[in-house]
């Protein structure tokens, strides 16, 4: 006879990024739901199976509950990004999810996560990707000698709005300190 206790497998854990420096590039793509098989614990060290677990280091971590299968844990997912009020159409590719979100195929380097959704259509942007991208924009932006920092950040938002539209997400920022160093 199965237990309570042995009957979920799979747990919902949405992980993100709450410090100040979220447009750092390290955290560009770093907020994510896991379908995890280890029962999430609070920071008290508690079994705790929804609701706010605990931030620490600047990374909040909140369990959506446990499920039977891991089908049932990625429906949960979608569930959860359905009513998150970004959302666009789920047609699309298998992997693109509910409001743009896609399922990562990279493999965790935690053995108890076995699925990872991070927001975005396409895969992470490498820096080298975006460094291209960047001296590409620079390479055909009118008077590129003479451009100021107002040029700079308008060359740079126009970068961010052509890699959103392609599923990408680029923090302005970036893309802007990554033109001021290709300029010197």
């Amino acid at each position: 006879m199965r237990t309570e206790s042995n009957r979920y497998r799979y747990y919902v854990v949405e992980v993100c990024y709450v410090g100040i420096n979220c447009d750092a590039p390290q955290w560009a793509d770093f907020d994510r739901y896991e379908v995890r098989t280890e029962t999430p614990i609070n920071t008290n060290g508690d079994v705790q199976l929804w609701g706010w677990l605990g931030t620490c280091l600047d990374i909040s971590r909140t369990a959506h509950g446990a499920y039977e299968s891991e089908a049932a844990a990625c429906a949960a997912v979608q569930r959860i990004l359905s009513d998150a009020g970004d959302v666009g159409e789920m047609s699309g590719p298998p992997w693109l999810c509910a409001g743009g979100w896609r399922v990562d195929d990279a493999p965790s380097p935690d053995p108890t996560v076995c699925i990872v959704y991070r927001a975005g259509e396409s895969e992470p942007l490498t820096r080298e990707a975006l460094a291209s991208m960047v001296w590409e924009t620079l390479d055909v932006w009118p008077d590129i000698e003479d451009i100021e920092e107002d040029g700079l950040r308008e060359a740079a938002e126009e970068l961010a709005d052509l890699l959103s539209s392609e599923g990408y997400r680029v923090p302005v920022r970036q893309i802007a300190d990554m033109m001021r160093a290709e300029l010197n």
